[in-house]
């Protein structure tokens, strides 16, 4: 099957494990012919075939974080801003 394009970026790692079954399903190689990866780093992406690249955006770390936050200013306190990094986990759908 001739393709247009080299990679596909999903929105999340749901959409990614869809996109690797329909690409599959038409005789495309994941990822000899075609990247393919998501975002939110659930479970799941360990366990395609190939395993989903993916990003995590450290959503407990964010949690918590926000919490904390948000107990500051109920309490009268000056929140501050927090940056927390991604990490991009390249396993081999790429």
């Amino acid at each position: 099957m001739n393709i247009d394009f080299d990679a596909l970026v999903c929105a999340n790692d749901d959409m990614a494990v869809g996109a690797i079954r329909a690409l599959k399903e038409r005789g495309i190689k994941i990822p000899e012919q075609v990247s393919v990866s998501g975002a939110d780093n659930i479970r799941i992406s360990a366990y395609t075939e190939p395993k989903i690249a993916t990003i995590d955006n450290m959503n407990t770390q964010l949690g918590k974080t926000a919490v904390y936050e948000l107990i500051k200013l109920i309490e009268g306190q000056e929140p501050k801003s927090v940056f927390i990094e991604s990490r991009v986990i390249p396993n081999n759908s790429i």
